[in-house]
This record gives C-alpha cells, sequence and structure tokens, in this order.
C-alpha cells in the first residue's frame, strides 16, 4: 500500500517562498486522493487477477499511469522542499549543458513553461539528466 511521506519540516515555514494554503491543497487534498487511488486502483487489479478477468484493464491502467505518476511527482516535490532558503544559482557547467541541449537558455525555459501548461495535470514538468544520455 503506498502512503504519503512523512514531512520533515513544518509546511507553514515555507512562506513567503511557497503559499501555506496552496502547500495544504496539494499535500493533504490532491496528494491523498492520489494515493487512495493508486492502492484502490491496485486493489482492482489484484482483484481482476483473482478472477482472471481483464476487459478494464486499458482503464486501469491509464488510471494507475496518471496516479502513480501524480503520487511520484508530489513525493518528489514534497522530499525536495525546505523552509531554508536555496540562494545557489545554476553553475556554468549546468548552463553550458542547457544550452547545448536546448540552443539557448530562453528556448529551455520557454520549452519547459510549454510542456507544464499543456500537459495532462498541468505545472508538473521534470527537469531531469540522463547520465546515460549525457544530457
Amino acid at each position: 500500500m503506498y502512503e504519503a511521506i512523512k514531512l520533515n519540516y513544518d509546511y507553514k515555514k515555507l512562506e513567503p517562498y511557497y503559499n501555506q494554503n496552496m502547500f495544504y491543497y496539494h499535500y493533504y487534498v490532491l496528494y491523498k486522493n492520489y494515493i487512495n487511488e493508486l492502492n484502490s486502483i491496485l486493489s482492482k487489479f489484484n482483484q481482476n487477477r483473482l478472477n482472471n478477468d481483464f476487459n478494464d484493464i486499458q482503464s486501469l491502467e491509464d488510471k494507475l499511469s496518471f496516479n502513480a505518476d501524480s503520487y511520484i511527482l508530489h513525493s518528489l516535490f514534497f522530499e525536495n522542499l525546505t523552509p531554508i532558503p536555496n540562494k545557489t544559482l545554476l553553475s556554468q557547467e549546468l548552463i553550458e549543458h542547457i544550452k547545448k541541449d536546448f540552443i539557448s537558455y530562453n528556448v529551455f525555459i520557454n520549452e519547459l513553461k510549454q510542456a507544464a501548461l499543456n500537459i495532462q495535470g498541468p505545472g508538473w514538468v521534470v527537469f531531469g539528466y540522463d547520465r546515460h544520455l549525457k544530457k
């Protein structure tokens, strides 16, 4: 069973960088709902296996994908928040990687914004680094 991560900080201390009402909504409403849905879907998968009935597998797979992704993204988000301000700017090395892979920093920012605004569950975009592809 999936469970919410335990916060190692007082979310109210994230102010003024992150609104406590917005945090409350994301953690106690959205995140908890994704967890409940994810556990319910997994239970349905188990029931379907016991009954050898897979007529709704496409619907369950879609719901599983969306809720699992939402759970993972929210967990990463909450784990990486801290009330201690981080004033570190992007390293020159990271800026050079961005320019190499996205033509320019501005193109990167525009692509990131458009992805965030135009995907299911708007607002979630992961900027990651694949160490195998080195990009």
